[in-house]
Order: C-alpha cells, then sequence, then structure tokens
C-alpha cells in the first residue's frame, strides 16, 4: 500500500519499523519506498551462515499461505541447492492455521517434523498460533531451533515462545518510535537537499509556489532513488539500494530465551557474521543440545591419512563437505576480548569413523585438536597427549592412530581396533556418562575403511 501511495503521489515514503518482507520483486513503478528493515533474502542468507557455523545443516521449513511464501520457498531452495555445505532440508511443512482452530492439525503435523532446526515463515498473527501448537506438541523445548523469518515477529511482544527462537533485525530494534522517526526525517532531509543540490536554484520556477494553484501538480525526477544513495547519519551508511533497502545494513541476529528474553548473539556487518559466542558444532552458553549426557568434548591428532587438518575457507569460515569443525584448544574460559580458538576442518579415516559412530550411537561432539604432546606419554606420572585429555576430564574420548599398550590401558578403556593401521577410540576408565561402550561394540564390525 505505501509503496502504492508513493507511486501515485511521487512523494517519497519511509518505514522506519515493522518487519521485512520480500523484496525480491521490483518496487512499483515510479514510487520511492525507503524500509530500514532489511529483506528475507538477506534475512535467509544471515541465518544460513549461522546454521553454517553451528554446523547444523540438516532443517526443515514450516511455512503457512502468508504473502510471498512460495518465493520465500524458492529463495530456500536457490541457497541451498547445490551447495559445497551439503544442506539436508528434511521437509517443507506447510500450515493452514486459519482453517485449524483448534490446533489439532498443526500439532500433529509439528510433530511429525523430525528437524531440530526449523525456519518459520509466516505473519505475527500466525506465528503466536504456530507457537502455541509447537508448544503443545512438545516441539518448542531447548532442543528445537526456531528460526523466525520474514514479517513474524516484527512486533518482538508475543507471549508463549520457544525455548530456542532466532530471529534476524536492523541493529537499533530496541530504539522508540520517536528515535526511528527521527531517523527517517533524517534520510528525506538529505534526499532533498541532495535534489535540490541537483537542480540547483533556478529551477525553482518549475514549481508552482502555491500547493492549492491548479498549476501544482506533482513532479517525478526521472531516477529519484539515487538521491538517497549516498546518505551518511552519525558516522554509520544509511544509503539505499534501487529495492529500497539500505545498501549496507549492520543487522543483529538475537535470540530469545526463558528467563532470558531477547538478546543479541551476533552481528552481520560488511557481509559478515560475528558471533558473541564460539560457533563450534553445538556449542555456546545460550544453546543447549539435545541431551547434555549425549554431548561429548572429543579430542585427536592430526595424522594423515587418519586425521587431515586444513584451515576454514577464509572467506565464508566455513567446512567443505564430509570434513567437521574442529578447534584448539578447549578451554573457552581463555578466551578474552571476543579472541577465540582459531577454527580448523577435520577430515580422513578417523573423521569418517566418528561421525559413522556419531550417527549411529546417537551422540553430539565438539571435535578439538590436542595441544599438550601428541598421542599420550606418561611423564613423571603426568599424562600429556590425547590420553592425557581424557584421564584429566578435558576430553569425553579420543580418537586417532593409536597404538594400544599396557601402561595406556591401565588408564583408559580402548576399543577393539578397527583396522590393522590401529584406528582407536577410547575413554576414560570410567566410562562416559554410565553407557560405556555398548554402542561402539555394536558397530565395530560395520565399520570399513577404504584406501
Amino acid at each position: 500500500m505505501l509503496e502504492f501511495v508513493s507511486a501515485q503521489t511521487g512523494v517519497p515514503v519511509v518505514a522506519v519499523g515493522g518487519g521485512a518482507s520480500l523484496g525480491r520483486e521490483p518496487q512499483e513503478s515510479g514510487s520511492i519506498y525507503l524500509q530500514f528493515t532489511c529483506s528475507t533474502s538477506l534475512q535467509l542468507e544471515v541465518i544460513f551462515e549461522v546454521l553454517e557455523e553451528y554446523d547444523w545443516t540438516s532443517f526443515s521449513v514450516v511455512t503457512t499461505r502468508h504473502h510471498g511464501y512460495e518465493d520465500f520457498l524458492a529463495m530456500v531452495e536457490g541457497m541451498t541447492d547445490g551447495s559445497f555445505i551439503g544442506w539436508d532440508k528434511k521437509s517443507v511443512v506447510i500450515l493452514n492455521v486459519t482453517d485449524d482452530p483448534g490446533g489439532a492439525r498443526t500439532k500433529r503435523l509439528l510433530k511429525d517434523n523430525e528437524a531440530q532446526v526449523r525456519l518459520l515463515y509466516c505473519s505475527l498473527e500466525e506465528a503466536e498460533l504456530v507457537f502455541r501448537a509447537a508448544v503443545a506438541a512438545g516441539q518448542a523445548g531447548s532442543s528445537h531451533m526456531w528460526f523466525a523469518v520474514g514479517p513474524a515477529l516484527s512486533g518482538l511482544g508475543l507471549e508463549g515462545l520457544p525455548k530456542a527462537l532466532f530471529a534476524i533485525r536492523p541493529q537499533g530494534w530496541r530504539d522508540e518510535p520517536r528515535r526511528r522517526i527521527a531517523k527517517g526525517v533524517s534520510v528525506l532531509t538529505h534526499g532533498a537537499m541532495a535534489l535540490r543540490r541537483d537542480l540547483g536554484t533556478n529551477s525553482r520556477s518549475q514549481y508552482a509556489g502555491n500547493c492549492q494553484s491548479d498549476g501544482n501538480q506533482t513532479h517525478r525526477v526521472p531516477d529519484r532513488i539515487r538521491y538517497f544513495s549516498n546518505i551518511s547519519l552519525g558516522g554509520r551508511d544509511y544509503s539505499f539500494n534501487s529495492d529500497g533497502y539500505l545498501s549496507n545494513p549492520l543487522l543483529d541476529v538475537i535470540s530469545y530465551t526463558n528467563g532470558r528474553g531477547w538478546e543479541e548473539v551476533g552481528w552481520w556487518e560488511n557481509g559478515h557474521l560475528r558471533l558473541r559466542y564460539h560457533p563450534w558444532s553445538r556449542y555456546g552458553s545460550f544453546l543447549k543440545p539435545l541431551d547434555d549426557s549425549q554431548h561429548l568434548r572429543v579430542v585427536t591428532l592430526e595424522e594423515r591419512p587418519f586425521v587431515i587438518v586444513e584451515p576454514a575457507d577464509p572467506g565464508t569460515s566455513s567446512c567443505i563437505r564430509d570434513s567437521v569443525p574442529c578447534r584448539m584448544p578447549v578451554n573457552t574460559s581463555l578466551v578474552v576480548d571476543g579472541t577465540g580458538p582459531t577454527k580448523h576442518c577435520c577430515k580422513g579415516f578417523c573423521i569418517d569413523v566418528l561421525k559413522r559412530l556419531a550417527k549411529i550411537v546417537g551422540f553430539t561432539y565438539d571435535l578439538y585438536l590436542v595441544t599438550n604432546g601428541r598421542h599420550g606419554k606418561n611423564i613423571d606420572g603426568e599424562w600429556n597427549g590425547m590420553v592425557g585429555e581424557v584421564v584429566s576430564n578435558r576430553a569425553d574420548m579420543a580418537i586417532g592412530s593409536l597404538t594400544i599398550n599396557e601402561e595406556r590401558s591401565e588408564v583408559v578403556e580402548f576399543s577393539v581396533p578397527f583396522v590393522e593401521t590401529g584406528i582407536s577410540v577410547f575413554v576414560g576408565g570410567g566410562g562416559v556418562g554410565g553407557w560405556g561402550w555398548v554402542g561402539v561394540n555394536m558397530v565395530a564390525n560395520g565399520v570399513i575403511l577404504y584406501e
């Protein structure tokens, strides 16, 4: 509607609040509709960066038939299809909450959805109904991550939200309406001043001095959007592109958790994502794994071809398919002033075994590289290396090409070697969380390595 008003009157319109729109179709001809919000396509770009950083490659899409949902689905398909990340889109769930007053069908569809990560696209009113059904179906706990896309949470005032909910919002989303309005007025003022400088004082005769005179009419200056393409306010870039969105937006990644409300957990600037918490797989103080007892700290050692360590892609900070994020060191308490362990990518025979074990036994893991020694040696009663990490309880499990000897067997428990080259998995003498190595024994005969 606002685009239509701008197109008919020739007057620029600045939207200073609300959710996001698709931003895919071109603006209505002749309109100048400027938005401080971000497009749905940009929201998805940031969300997939977050998913990639946390190694959450499996997800599902939940949408209503809200305006633009088909374009939303096409965007998801375009961003994931053929990507080297190896996205696993479990399902697409299309809800019709308006024809389901009791929410029974909505609850059933959500419960049948096995993915822990869900991308939700709907209106604000529909979001309330979807979340209510999710809570009733047991799909809104700390083990289910919801990402709100589009205008679903423009008001940020819902009750009964999931325990783990994320959204992408322009920086300043907490600002009072008066401050946002003042910013919009400043944008219009800068655009008007740029127009005046371009046309010059001699152009004043083109316009009627009396707005009520018969000779007055709206004068449409061609390509008027260019007058809003070079604006700076308070040292910040507020230039708009031809779609009416900020050319270089600064976005916040916000998270909602019970008892803590909304908090900023990351930001997007100059096309790069920065997180306040280190993005290791299922690792961060504001996220909870499906079951803490099934989330293991795993240590390994670079030793080709068993474990091959490569730096993450410098442009995307991501790992290629078939490799997993690994880091050094494990002690996140050493992180100071935003600096932290360097992200690497690990692959190789041992990593393939680890991934297979995790899938069959049913655990998640945080993988890191040993920095104190190598395999493990007892020096004056103190173990170093991978064995030392397990003995000191800094790691729950270690995996690598390791020789089993009597001295090591006294302090850690080994699995049966998978191949003659000696790939071993071991844990501390007490096992892990009481479930020991039943799962490993179950899959030992089914793991085959090819050279």
